[in-house]
Parts: structure tokens; sequence; C-alpha cells
């Protein structure tokens, strides 16, 4: 027979473990989200270091698959071309965190917006994001680099880094940003709308099925629509605003 103090020991310890287990229960439960098509989704670009830790990020909160019938949504992080080079190690690397899920990469490559060769700095003028979904919940999200035959022909005043995709040089950035009427002292032209072909941008696309059991389409825009107008040709339409590429959002890193 169990004594009376025994027993409150056992039961004590019972409870503490099913409180232990509701509790991972909630967790899971409040962690784990189901998206529709076109509603709002929380992501975030940041920058990290060596460690991994954030040193800057920008917040943003664009549609699931994008805007109807479904596109690209593009994410762009203004005046990014004239602050970031001064405040950003050049070690540091870029992140993607869509609906708390980190971006992957099966190789391990680091991203980054901008680097050095040659005393002459490049930038990326955009990246993509491609974010899988199974019955609506996020499976992965991972950098979608173009297919290798065509992901360095850059053109000229350009560089390749590390054979994934293709940097403007920063006259070209100035050059074009001129082009499409912004002044290059100005991060963002108010008048007419103009912004810095290489201020850093990330487009997100989706694919998988929503929970709405909907097919996302987003995806289908990453490929074709780059490699045929070539990545100068994109960096002056997103200059200019004059492409249904028009960025949906904006936002600033803090840090």
């Amino acid at each position: 027979p169990i004594s009376g103090s025994k027993m409150l020991k056992l039961t004590a310890v019972v409870l503490a473990a099913t409180l232990c287990l509701c509790g991972l229960h909630a967790a899971s439960a409040q962690t784990v989200r189901k998206y529709d098509r076109f509603s709002r989704i929380d992501v975030s670009i940041s920058f990290k270091n060596g460690t991994g830790a954030v040193q800057k990020e920008a917040q943003f909160k664009p549609f699931v698959d994008g805007k109807a019938p479904g596109s690209l949504g593009a994410l762009q992080v203004y005046s990014s071309f004239i602050s970031l080079p001064s405040s950003v190690n050049a070690d540091w690397y870029l992140d993607v965190t869509v609906g708390g899920v980190s971006i992957t990469d099966a190789k391990d490559r680091k991203v980054k917006y901008f680097w050095d060769k040659n005393g002459e700095k490049f930038f990326v003028p955009y990246l993509t994001a491609l974010v899988s979904l199974s019955e609506g919940q996020i499976a992965k999200v991972e950098w979608n680099f173009e297919d290798e035959s065509t992901r360095c022909s850059c053109g000229s005043d350009s560089d390749c880094y590390e054979n994934l995709y293709c940097g403007l040089g920063e006259q070209t950035c100035k050059d074009n940003y001129e082009k499409a009427g912004g002044e290059v002292d100005k991060p963002f032209d108010q008048k007419n709308g103009a912004t810095n072909p290489c201020d850093l941008k990330v487009y997100l696309a989706f694919q998988g099925v929503t929970k709405d059991n909907q097919f996302c389409t987003s995806s289908n825009e990453m490929f074709s629509r780059f490699t045929q107008l070539g990545v100068g040709s994109i960096a002056k339409q997103i200059a200019s605003r004059a492409s249904h590429m028009a960025v949906d959002s904006k936002s600033e890193l803090g840090g």
C-alpha cells in the first residue's frame, strides 16, 4: 500500500507532467498557423552577423501569393543603397523570415546585398524568396536562384557573386536612378515616384496549396520574367516604376 504522503507526491508529479504536456500542446497550437490565399503574412528582412545575431531588420506585411489574381510580392527597403554601405558590415548576410519560418539553403550559401571587388561596390538589384505551402502551413522558405546557364549573364558593369546572382556596379545604379528622374543624394523622389534600382528588394513567391485549398500561382513568374528582361532592364523598370513589377511594400531597416 502507498502511504498518504507518497500518494500526494505521486499525484503532484502526475499533475506537473500533465501541465507540462498541456503547455507543449498549447505552444504548438500557437506557432502553427494556416494561411488563406491573399491573406496578410508577417515577413522580416534582416542582416545577420557571423554568429547569426540580427543586426538590422525591416518588417513587412504582404499578401500570400501577392495581389489577386496572383503575383510576386515586392518588398523594398527604401534608401538602403545610400545608407547601408556605411552602416552594414561587409561580412553580414541576409535572412528572410516568413510567418516565423527562416529562409534556408540546401548548400548553406550566404546571400549578400552588396560586395566589393577590385575597389568597386556591386549591388544585387533583387533577390527571390520562394515560400512552399502545404494545406496553408509554411513547409519551407528558400532562396530561388536562376538557372545555372543564365544566372551569371550579367552584362556590362556587373559582377556575378559566388556564381549565384548578378550585381550592378555602383555607378550604374546611380545612372539608372538619375535617368528615372531621381536625385542621387535623395533616397526616394516623392514627386515622380522614382526609386533607386539598387535599393534592397526581395521578391516573394508562393507555391503549393493554401488553407482554403487554392493553388498559389506567383511562383510561375520567377524565371521567365527575369531571364527574358535581364538584370539591367529590370533595374531600370524598377527605378522608373513603369511596369507591373511595382513595389508592394516599403520599410526601413532598424537596429
